[in-house]
């Protein structure tokens, strides 16, 4: 942290973080006062927690950790995280979702996209990017190859267009599926239906899940899959401040390590 500062005149306090605060950095501060002329004195206990905000224009190799809790059961609600950022200006950009399995067998290690949305700076939903129906399989892609590209080169990574049918799902690629064949892994249905394009509310286990057959992105996690691979969005025109939602499912294994399996990034 950099610091605190107090403004004696005003009555405010200030807390700056630098770059490299944890994306959980939670800060608890005890607030004492006393009255100078009654003796009366008061004392509250305050929690801040620090949300980086997603600057740049290349992030390719700046991707935003997702704090990718683990699920208490497969049919259990999505949870749903929020991505500040500002991009200077509106403009056209690409999302992208990096998975990395941790688990400590690659059969357990399938994490859920029930959907993504853009938000302005107001809160109003700009654009609804839901995993569901045969339809939006032309809306994501998955790449080919399960390492992360140099700086730059995302664009130029060989991408497929997710599988939407069928109950075989692209071994180590991202997969259109409604419900994953085991019982140990993955979610029984997606989450279309249950906002009905309304702002996802923030938090653990805040989306229910859907009826049987509605879809979601995941990465298939079939042994002997490793490392990398990620999914990308169609461009879309993105205010130049705002934020990004994510509702994922993410019941895995042993081993899971939820700050380094799920990654958010844009370009």
């Amino acid at each position: 942290m950099q610091g605190l500062s107090y403004d004696r005149t005003a009555g405010t306090v200030s807390l700056s973080a630098d770059a490299d605060h944890s994306v959980r950095s939670e800060f608890e501060f005890k607030i004492f006062a006393r009255s100078a002329e009654y003796g009366h004195s008061i004392e509250k206990t305050l929690t801040i927690k620090v949300n980086p905000v997603f600057t740049g224009y290349n992030l390719l190799n700046n991707f935003h950790i997702i704090d990718a809790q683990a699920a208490p059961a497969q049919n259990s609600a999505f949870n749903v995280v929020e991505i500040p950022y500002d991009i200077g200006t509106s403009q056209a950009r690409k999302l992208f979702i990096g998975h990395n399995m941790t688990a400590t067998s690659g059969y357990l290690n399938d994490v859920c996209i029930g959907g993504v949305q853009i938000l302005d700076s107001n809160g109003s939903v700009q654009h609804n990017l839901y995993a569901t129906g045969n339809s939006s399989a032309t809306v994501w892609e998955t790449a080919d190859i399960n390492t992360i590209p140099a700086m730059g080169g995302l664009n130029s990574v060989p991408c497929t267009v997710v599988s939407a049918t069928g109950s075989t799902s692209l071994p180590n690629k991202w997969n259109l599926r409604a419900g994953t064949p085991s019982s140990s892994t993955g979610a029984n249905a997606g989450i279309y239906g249950m906002t009905h394009g309304s702002p996802f509310p923030v938090g653990v286990g805040t989306i229910s899940q859907f009826y049987t057959g509605t879809k979601f992105l995941y990465r298939e996690s079939s042994s002997p899959a490793s490392g990398w691979n990620f999914v990308k969005s169609p461009t879309y025109y993105m205010p130049y401040q705002g934020s990004i939602r994510v509702a994922y499912h993410a019941y895995c294994g042993a081993g899971y390590d939820p700050l380094n399996t799920l990654y958010f990034g844009m370009q």
